[in-house]
């Protein structure tokens, strides 16, 4: 099985809290690099892009075209936590990506890491994440914070899974 993962990271201001230590940015960053590093080593023939949100806006750190330690490099480097994240802006470029390179016969994945219990869209997420059903992209939520309502039903919608990271250890399990 060819499976294409994108990742979403929320890095937007909430990614500073402490509640992890020491922040919940640093975590992450740790957490999703030995994630990342146990995916392609399970599946070799897989893909992976990375997308991070913060300051109202979503920027692709990697596409499937780079490296694993390209993308990995560019994770660690991320340092601008700031503002509100956009979780439809990140779907938007997310879905974009996917329907650009993915192939039909692969399985078309999406995880969220949420950071925040804010977020700032531009249009109706709702129409978003109805596409990305219609695009059969399985989109599966990690939250940080509460359960946000509309990640709740981003996953359930798509077929997903949507998990409340309890602590660290949680994290890395569920990760």
């Amino acid at each position: 099985m060819i499976r294409y993962l994108t990742i979403i990271v929320d890095f937007s201001r909430a990614s500073l809290k402490q509640d992890l230590r020491p922040n919940r940015a640093v975590v992450t960053k740790e957490i999703l690099t030995s994630f990342i590093q146990s995916f392609i080593d399970q599946n070799p023939l897989s893909k992976l892009s990375i997308i991070a949100t913060m300051n109202q806006r979503a920027i692709c750190i990697s596409d499937f075209d780079q490296p694993i330690y390209v993308s990995i490099q560019r994770l660690r480097q991320v340092d601008d936590f700031d503002g509100n994240p956009s979780y439809q802006n990140a779907l938007e470029i997310a879905k974009q990506q996917i329907e650009l390179s993915v192939p039909p016969y692969a399985v078309k994945e999406l995880l969220l890491v949420n950071s925040s219990i804010t977020n700032c869209d531009p249009g109706n997420i709702n129409e978003t994440i109805k596409e990305l059903k219609a695009a059969k992209i399985v989109c599966s939520v990690i939250s940080l914070s509460a359960a946000m309502f509309i990640l709740q039903n981003l996953a359930k919608t798509t077929n997903g899974q949507f998990y409340m990271a309890k602590n660290r250890e949680h994290y890395e399990e569920i990760a």
